[in-house]
Order: structure tokens, then C-alpha cells, then sequence
């Protein structure tokens, strides 16, 4: 995925007029947001920058415009990794522990 900056942002000598997001994301592009501790301003521009491999000092110079296009089609990306709850499924009821957790995914061999 591409992004077209509509305000082309520069540090340095390096300028740049879009962002190109991977095609691939892996868990390993989440794993930089753990080490931010500042908000999740931060947190996000860690990811894009993962994503990108664009540096976060660079992405601090965005418009408010671009952050916002950027975080949404960062927070897609984010999305692909979260295992929505199903609406018929119950919820898992760990207040009763005679209840078995409900898991979702793949079922392991035993």
C-alpha cells in the first residue's frame, strides 16, 4: 500500500512524498510499539515507521491530514493481527472455573 502525502515532509537531506507500506506485516513490525512508553502517539508512529522504514523522527513532521490518512491505514494493518469476537459465541466466563476457556484458532495436536 502507498500513501501520497498531500504535504511532502523532509529531515535532513531526505525528503519524501509517500509512505510505502509493506505488503507483508509480521509480527515483528509490532513489536517496536512495546517500547514506546510516551502515549500512543508514539506507539503509532513506531508502527508506521516499522511498516515503512521510514524513521520516526521523519514522521513527526507530518500534517495533521497525513497522520490521520497514515494511522488509518496503520490501524488496518494493526487490525489484521486481532482475532475478532464472533457475535454468537459466548463470551468466555472466567468467573466460573468449572466452565472450559473457549480458544480460537488452530486446534494443537496432542
Amino acid at each position: 500500500m502507498i500513501y501520497r502525502l498531500q504535504t511532502p515532509v523532509s529531515r535532513g537531506e531526505r525528503s519524501v512524498k509517500e509512505l510505502n507500506f509493506t505488503d507483508e506485516p509480521k509480527v515483528r513490525h509490532l513489536l517496536g510499539m512495546d517500547t514506546q512508553r510516551d502515549g500512543t502517539v508514539a506507539q503509532m508512529l513506531q508502527l508506521v515507521s516499522s511498516l515503512t522504514s521510514e524513521s520516526v523522527e521523519l514522521l513527526r513532521e507530518l500534517t495533521p491530514e497525513d497522520y490521520a490518512h497514515v494511522r488509518q491505514m496503520a490501524n488496518e494493518i494493526y487490525s489484521r493481527f486481532i482475532i475478532p469476537q464472533n457475535e454468537n459465541e459466548p463470551e468466555d466466563d472466567k468467573s466460573d472455573p468449572s466452565k472450559p476457556t473457549v480458544k480460537r484458532g488452530l486446534p494443537s495436536e496432542d
